[in-house]
Formats: structure tokens, C-alpha cells, sequence
């Protein structure tokens, strides 16, 4: 009898351990109850480069994935990168390139299991890389699917009393072809239909006048993926003159790339 009182007596000191291992940790972000298990994003730096931005932020202890996007505000039928809510990542750092010239409004959201942040963290930001006369095509990079139709447009930066225009474009006829469309026209502000001859786009406008200073497209350009690889659109030649027919001088021309998804 001793001999089985002195066994129980040595377990006492292992049932207790054993009930203090099993406290809850607050710390633990599963361990808590499901209606406190709310993501948060509890902070967002953000920094603009030229025509790049970077964007780093934190989540809470409930915060296990993040999805971005960006809402650009100064277009009103956006066609550039990032425009979508990205697939979710643990990431909490993202660089954007190649962002065209306008306002945006970055957005990040995060996750724990189903449960999404009630609203996402965002934080507003200006591009403005372009400070000299400039042609560029709007967007700078888009991801086009299949065989879709895709727009992009003609933007005079900086350029101010323009009176008139010839300008020529250039993409590769295996990859794009172009889309003689009556909205490509633009009739409203003088504008001659684009002139297509091969790969070659000419466009020619006479009788604008007034501030082309980013403050809505010169024209605009339909073309429809035929090939499976990327592409680029390109301005190769500008004539400009004011109202006093003297010349623009520009020398800087920002292109498009096209690439293709599937």
C-alpha cells in the first residue's frame, strides 16, 4: 500500500504543469474570439520617384494578407497596371513603375482567412515626372488579354497654345493591328481621321487652339491584339505650331507598351 500511495503522490506535479500549458495566449491572433478577429492595416508610407512609387505598410496581429490597387483620378476610362485588386500576398512592400502622368489613389486591404478589412487604407499621390514639352501615349503599359480590342491616347504635356499637328505613329503589324474606328475621329476639336499606311499612323490637326497641358486626350486609338507577344507603340515624327504658326520644338516622346496576357 505505501508503495502505491508514493506512485500518485509523484503525478500531482505533472497534472499541474501540464494545466498551465494550456493558458491562452493572448498574443495569438487564432486564440482569440472570431469577433475580434479584425485585419487592420495600422500604417502606410509611401514615396514618389519620377514616374515610380513605393508603398510599404504594416498589418495587426490579425493581418495575414494583403491585395493593393490604384484608382487613377485623372482618366476617366483608366486603362493602365495596377488598376485591379492584386492576388493576395503576405508582401508589405510594393514598387509600381511605369505610372502615368496624373492623381491616384493608392488602396491596400488585408486579410485573415475570409475575413477582409471592413475598408481599405489608402493614400493619395501625384505623377508628375514630365516637366518638359512632351508628347506622350497614354498608358504607359497595359495588359491586354487574347484577341481584345484596347484603346490608348494621345496626350500634348506642357505644350501650351497649340494651334496645330502632324504626328506619326508606329507599331509592328505582325502584333497589333489598328482599328479604323469613327470614335478615333474626333471631329468635336478639328481633328482628320488617323491615316493608316501599313504600320505607319498619321495624324493631322489643324484647328485646335487652346491649352493641351494634360487636360484630356489629343486623340484617341484602337487597336486589336492579332499576335501572342508584346508590343510597343511608338511616336516616331511631331510637327507642332502655335497660333502665330511659328514651330514647337519637342524632343521628348514617352511610348506604349503593350503586353500580352493570357
Amino acid at each position: 500500500m505505501p508503495f502505491k500511495y508514493s506512485r500518485i503522490f509523484s503525478l500531482l506535479p505533472i497534472l499541474f504543469i501540464a494545466c498551465e500549458e494550456l493558458d491562452i495566449d493572448l498574443d495569438n491572433p487564432f486564440e482569440a474570439e472570431p469577433s475580434e478577429q479584425i485585419p487592420d492595416i495600422i500604417s502606410l508610407v509611401q514615396s514618389v520617384n519620377g514616374s515610380t512609387a513605393s508603398f510599404n505598410w504594416e498589418g495587426n496581429k490579425f493581418a495575414f494578407f494583403y491585395s493593393f490597387r490604384l484608382e487613377a483620378l485623372s482618366y476617366e476610362d483608366p486603362a493602365g497596371m495596377y488598376i485591379n485588386w492584386s492576388n493576395w500576398s503576405s508582401d508589405t512592400l510594393v514598387l509600381l513603375e511605369d505610372l502615368d502622368e496624373g492623381q491616384y489613389i493608392f488602396q491596400v486591404k488585408s486579410r485573415i482567412d475570409e475575413i477582409e478589412q471592413a475598408e481599405p487604407t489608402a493614400g493619395n499621390f501625384e505623377i508628375d515626372a514630365i516637366t518638359e514639352p512632351a508628347l506622350r501615349i497614354y498608358p504607359l503599359r497595359q495588359k491586354v488579354r487574347g484577341e481584345d480590342s484596347f484603346n490608348v491616347y494621345l496626350y500634348a504635356e506642357n505644350i501650351y497654345d497649340l494651334a496645330g499637328s502632324q504626328i506619326e505613329l508606329q507599331f509592328d503589324s505582325d502584333k497589333i493591328q489598328y482599328n479604323e474606328n469613327a470614335n478615333n475621329c474626333g471631329s468635336e476639336s478639328g481633328n482628320i481621321c488617323p491615316e493608316l499606311d501599313d504600320n505607319r499612323i498619321t495624324i493631322l490637326n489643324w484647328n485646335i487652339n487652346g491649352d493641351f497641358n494634360s487636360d484630356g486626350p489629343m486623340v484617341q486609338l484602337t487597336f486589336n491584339l492579332i499576335g501572342n507577344m508584346d508590343s510597343e507603340i511608338s511616336i516616331t515624327d511631331a510637327t507642332l505650331r502655335n497660333s502665330n504658326n511659328d514651330d514647337i520644338i519637342i524632343d521628348n516622346f514617352y511610348n506604349a507598351f503593350v503586353e500580352m496576357v493570357e
